[in-house]
């Protein structure tokens, strides 16, 4: 709401010049919802701030500030649908409605989704970005090429499938915790087009580790969603390609019922390469 109601009047390259209206709409949220007490009360402290705390709205502005005036890309286009109906949820008005397509030797896939935010710059150029609310670890160059991190690598496809008057350059997830842990975290860019926005060059592409082009990740993505329903579809369920990954012991909710042997995927993932 917040940048849409600033992109409507134009006011959308200083979005920190706005901070009471933001705080107006976000207070106004809040009091809808049904919760309250004391636990209530301190979370919307730590969204809103007090007079002598900063909440994570007003940090994310400072970053906004910050980084917008540092690189120069403009938030351009918010909740950005693809192959998804006109009418599912606040999406922007340049959404596409045609899905991404991908085609594997055996059969085709449609994908839908929302790209959280694209900001450009005057050369066409864009930031992919997702928005993070959580704690949790956030992909990696290795998790988007190893295929357990598909997110990024799709968004990217379907801009360039989609949208291809826009080039994307970087992934971003942006952190929006609290205050101390609000921050843009770049996950992967393309080091040729724009060195300049990479975190110490954690997220470059190329690199001696992963020797390919930024664009290539996108295929190497739909690759990956290719191969896991081709696999499905012959009935192939394995846990997981990775069974020692530190993601599988930790974030699944159902790790306490899990069935994964190590030994016998990783007899299942060389049989798979040999194949």
């Amino acid at each position: 709401d917040f940048y849409t109601s600033l992109q409507k009047k134009g006011d959308v390259q200083a979005p920190w010049d706005f901070a009471e209206h933001l705080l107006e709409i976000a207070t106004e949220r809040l009091d809808h919802l049904a919760y309250e007490g004391l636990a209530w009360s301190l979370e919307k402290e730590i969204i809103l701030g007090t007079p002598g705390h900063t909440g994570v709205l007003q940090k994310f502005l400072e970053v906004e500030e910050e980084q917008i005036n540092r690189f120069q890309y403009q938030p351009a286009f918010f909740e950005l649908a693809f192959g998804l109906p006109p009418h599912t949820g606040e999406s922007d008005p340049h959404s596409i409605k045609e899905p991404l397509q991908i085609s594997g030797s055996t059969c085709k896939i449609r994908l839908a989704g929302k790209i959280d935010r694209m900001d450009t710059d005057k050369n066409n150029r864009a930031l992919i970005i997702d928005y993070k609310t959580g704690k949790g670890k956030n992909a990696t160059i290795r998790d988007m090429y190893e295929g357990t991190s598909l997110q990024l690598p799709v968004y990217l496809a379907a801009i360039q499938q989609l949208a291809a008057d826009y080039k994307p350059v970087a992934g971003i997830y942006y952190q929006i915790h609290d205050a101390d842990n609000c921050k843009r975290i770049v996950a992967i860019a393309d080091a040729e087009e724009e060195p300049g926005i990479l975190n110490k060059g954690h997220g470059k592409l190329p690199n001696k580790n992963y020797p390919i082009q930024f664009e290539e990740l996108a295929r190497i993505g739909t690759n990956h969603v290719i191969h896991h329903m081709e696999s499905m579809a012959q009935g192939k369920f394995n846990h997981t390609r990775y069974p020692e990954k530190e993601g599988c012991q930790t974030y699944c909710p159902f790790k306490k019922i899990c069935r994964k042997d190590v030994a016998k995927l990783k007899t299942i993932a060389e049989n798979e390469h040999r194949e």
